[in-house]
């Protein structure tokens, strides 16, 4: 049971040195999710907020996760739209 307790404390150093590592993947992981719909969405982004309230703290990771976690999905669906309105425009005149 420790390496769990060592992992999690190994995680929260290396976020707590790379925040830019956590700010990118709070982006990232949501615009995966949206490209690739089985992914469950309500784990990933309470995943950025626990990983974002250790960086920012608790009142303002989550503000930066719920945002940033929009922003990646809306992105994603954005993409998803592009490639859908691109490869079947022709069938829809």
């Amino acid at each position: 049971m420790d390496w769990i307790y060592n992992l999690l404390e190994n995680i929260e150093v290396f976020i707590g040195e790379n925040v830019w590592f956590a700010l990118l993947f709070s982006l990232l992981l949501p615009f995966v999710e949206a490209i690739v719909p089985s992914l469950p969405l309500t784990a990933i982004i309470s995943l950025n907020i626990s990983v974002l309230s250790v960086a920012f703290g608790a009142t303002a990771g989550t503000i930066i996760a719920v945002i940033l976690s929009t922003i990646g999905s809306f992105l994603g669906m954005l993409l998803i739209f592009f490639i859908i309105r691109k490869t079947l425009s022709g069938r829809f005149v």
